[in-house]
């Protein structure tokens, strides 16, 4: 139990550091049963004693090693499209459907390969992949919509369009959760292209 917790909050430290600090918290245990009553050989529990420090060090490596196997597995697909999905629960569709149906793969096979081929030669960039989730959630008439609003703001406030149509994408994302979400749509599929006719002559000035 005090490996794992000390696993789960070690999150941030290299693969063999990390290990090797998680070996490293099952000492006070492992001491306190060997001087403990339950254990009343002391000869025996004077040599476990003495090898605990050889127990910690092929712990960490082992575990080193399975943890670099498991990110390998992950990021070159060898456990399938979603390996992660048998453990989720109500977000399971959600990571599914980017990981299947879209088929974007968990990012950092570059990194972890030392970008041998070079930058950008595996694997697109997050921003990539992030546009890419963001344009399919959407219907194809709400995407001119958004399009032309972010013309129309950008146009108003002298703003680049670009950052304007990110400000909406963003917004629609707070809308798309709100029970709101039907009006919303039907809005932007009947009246996108009364939009475009009213705000076309102020783009034109």
């Amino acid at each position: 139990m005090v490996m794992q917790e000390t696993f789960e909050t070690t999150s941030t430290m290299d693969a063999a550091d990390r290990m090797q600090k998680v070996a490293a918290s099952s000492m006070v245990t492992i001491v306190e049963f060997l001087t403990g009553a339950a254990f009343s050989d002391l000869a025996s529990a004077g040599h476990a004693l003495i090898t605990i420090p050889t127990f910690c060090t092929n712990v960490a490596s082992r575990a080193t090693m399975l943890l670099d196997k498991l990110r390998r597995d992950y990021l070159s697909g060898s456990r399938g499209a979603a390996p992660a999905g048998t453990y989720l629960n109500k977000t399971k569709p959600v990571y599914e459907f980017v990981r299947v149906s879209l088929g974007i793969r968990m990012h950092g096979s570059e990194n972890y390969s030392r970008f041998v081929n070079g930058l950008g030669a595996e694997e697109v960039t997050i921003g990539q992949n992030v546009s890419l989730i963001h344009e399919v959630g959407y219907p194809p008439c709400l995407h001119t919509w958004i399009n032309t609003l972010a013309l129309v703001i950008g146009h108003s406030g002298r703003k680049d369009a670009s950052s304007c149509r990110s400000s909406v994408y963003v917004t629609l994302l707070h809308i798309k959760s709100s029970t709101h979400t039907a009006i919303y749509f039907f809005v932007a599929f009947f009246f996108s292209p009364l939009v475009q006719e009213l705000v076309s002559p102020s783009l034109g000035k």
